[in-house]
C-alpha cells in the first residue's frame, strides 16, 4: 500500500480531522479572549458557537470514514447539516470582522440560508427514504441536495466578498473551501472513490483551509493590539503623541546621548471670519 493510498484512505480522514480540531482550539481561544476584552459581544459569540460545531462535525467525518462503524441513520445527515451551518455562520463573522463599517451587513441572507439548510435536509428525508435505510445498513449515503447546496452557499458568499473591502486572503479562504467541495462531489458522484488523488485532496485542503482562517483571525488579534497601543501613546484629538510617551521617549534619549536639544515650536491657527 503506497502512502498516497494510505492518507487517501480512513486514517487519512482521520488524520485530517485530528489537524482540523488542533486549529479550531487554537482559534476558539483566540475567539474566547476577543469575547472577554471588546465590546462587540455579538460577533465573538457567533464565533465561539460556530467552531465547536467545525469539532463536532469533523469527529463524526472521522467516525463516518470507518466502514466497520455502524452508524446511526441519522449521524451523517448531522455531519452534513453541521457543515453547512458552521460554515454560514464563521463567514457571516469574518465578513463582519474585515466589512468596512460604514458598509452595515445584513444578517438576513444568511439567516435564510442556514433555515434553508434545514429545509433540504428534511425534504431529502421525506423525498429518498431508501438512503436512510441505506445508512442504517452501514453504508455510506451522498445526501445530493446537501452536497449541490454546500457548494451553491460557498459560491454566493464568495460573490458577496467582490462588493466589500475585504482582505483578499479571506477570498483565497473561500476560493479553497469551493475546490474543497469540488472535490467532494466529483468523488462521491463521479469517481465514486476510484481516485487516490481526488480524496487525498479532500482530505488535505480542509486543513490548508482553517489554518487561513486561523491566520486570518490572528491578524485580526494583531491589528487589534496595534490599535490599543497606538492608542495609549496618542492624543485622540490632535493624533500626537501624549506626554507620558513622550517624557518616556526623551528619557531614553537623555540616557543615550550626552547631549540632547528639544526644540519646541508653536503652531498658530488664524481664523478667518466672515
Amino acid at each position: 500500500m503506497s502512502i498516497i493510498h494510505w492518507l487517501a484512505g480512513p486514517d487519512g480522514q482521520l488524520i485530517s480531522s485530528a489537524c482540523v480540531i488542533v486549529i479550531l482550539m487554537l482559534m476558539l481561544f483566540m475567539s474566547l479572549r476577543l469575547y472577554a476584552s471588546y465590546r462587540n459581544k455579538r460577533v465573538y459569540r457567533l464565533l465561539t458557537s460556530a467552531l465547536p460545531l467545525f469539532m463536532v462535525q469533523q469527529l463524526l467525518l472521522a467516525w463516518i470514514s470507518y466502514p466497520e462503524q455502524a452508524a446511526p441513520p441519522w449521524l451523517q445527515v448531522t455531519a452534513s447539516i453541521m457543515q453547512i451551518v458552521s460554515f454560514i455562520i464563521i463567514n457571516f463573522v469574518f465578513m463582519k470582522l474585515y466589512t468596512h463599517r460604514s458598509a452595515r451587513l445584513k444578517s438576513t441572507p444568511f439567516i435564510i440560508m442556514i433555515g434553508l439548510t434545514f429545509v433540504i435536509a428534511g425534504a431529502h428525508y421525506a423525498l429518498f427514504p431508501s438512503s436512510v435505510e441505506a445508512a442504517a445498513a452501514g453504508e455510506q449515503v451522498r445526501f445530493l441536495a446537501l452536497d449541490f447546496y454546500s457548494l451553491i452557499v460557498t459560491f454566493l458568499i464568495l460573490l458577496d466578498t467582490k462588493g466589500t473591502e475585504m482582505n483578499t486572503r479571506y477570498s483565497a479562504s473561500l476560493i479553497t473551501y469551493f475546490i474543497i467541495e469540488l472535490s467532494r462531489i466529483a468523488d462521491g458522484y463521479v469517481f465514486h472513490g476510484s481516485v487516490d488523488w481526488l480524496l487525498l485532496l479532500s482530505h488535505l485542503l480542509p486543513i490548508v483551509y482553517f489554518m487561513q482562517l486561523f491566520l486570518l483571525l490572528f491578524q485580526w488579534v494583531i491589528e487589534r493590539l496595534m490599535l490599543t497601543y497606538q492608542s495609549s501613546i496618542t492624543d485622540g484629538l490632535t493624533g500626537l503623541y501624549n506626554r507620558r510617551h513622550f517624557n518616556l521617549k526623551a528619557e531614553q534619549l537623555l540616557n543615550r546621548f550626552k547631549g540632547t536639544a528639544v526644540t519646541f515650536l508653536r503652531h498658530r491657527q488664524l481664523q478667518e471670519t466672515q
